[in-house]
């Protein structure tokens, strides 16, 4: 909100910016996300929890935020939900699906030695990640078309 004034001298305006209580609750969503930050997208019940609002009133203002510019949502696939949020100021180019995805494909890649086949298990072990989890990374990639699967056997980079 703002107010128009004049000033002393007839040449001047002077505008003063006031912030409401919606500007300044946003204010501290935004600067409570960017404190917790440590390179992992923060869920908006976490964020409620830490800020003593409830969750869907987080959400109301993060999206707001989202708006202004000032917090990226992170997807859990292309198009898919919103599954954590993070600071504008992170370059958040791909969804959490594809950023494990990459890291499975990596490991796969460090894993690898002279064509042999990468079991799920071993690449799970390299990143300590459960088996399940690195096996749902790993199909994801698949569908990208980064690594193939020999059924029963392991993967290999595509």
């Amino acid at each position: 909100m703002w107010i128009q004034a004049r000033s002393q001298t007839k040449r001047e305006t002077l505008v003063l910016d006031f912030k409401t209580s919606k500007q300044s609750q946003m204010d501290g969503i935004v600067a409570t996300l960017e404190r917790l930050y440590s390179g992992k997208p923060i869920g908006s019940p976490t964020l409620g929890l830490v800020f003593r609002m409830e969750h869907a009133q987080v959400l109301k203002y993060l999206h707001q935020a989202k708006d202004a510019g000032r917090v990226t949502p992170i997807l859990n696939v292309p198009g898919g939900t919103i599954c954590g949020w993070v600071p504008a100021s992170v370059t958040a180019t791909e969804s959490l699906a594809e950023q494990n995805a990459t890291r499975a494909v990596t490991a796969v890649k460090q894993l690898a030695r002279k064509g042999r086949l990468v079991a799920t298990s071993a690449v799970a072990r390299h990143l300590g990640v459960q088996g399940w989890t690195v096996a749902r990374w790993l199909k994801y990639a698949e569908h990208m078309g980064l690594v193939q699967s020999e059924p029963g056997q392991g993967w290999k980079l595509a």
